[in-house]
């Protein structure tokens, strides 16, 4: 066997032991998650902290409160 063909071969033996490594990866991934396999859509909205607190402050403070919008919305 010539050289070029032992480099060939050698190459192919270590692209089946990837492949089977990703196999078994992949499998024991499976095995982990057992039935559950879809992604979880998460909200990633934030809380309104700043709102609801300026609401606890009016209702602790009524007078205090005084923001307002123009016909802007500013």
């Amino acid at each position: 066997m010539s050289r070029a063909e032992q480099s060939r071969a050698e190459q192919s033996r270590a692209e089946q032991s990837r492949a089977e490594q990703s196999r078994a990866e992949q499998s024991r991934a499976e095995q982990k998650l057992g039935d559950y396999t879809q992604v979880e859509k998460l909200d990633l909205r934030s809380k309104d902290v700043l709102s609801d607190n300026i609401a606890k402050i009016g209702q602790l403070f009524p007078e205090v409160l005084t923001e307002s919008s123009d016909e802007n919305g500013r």
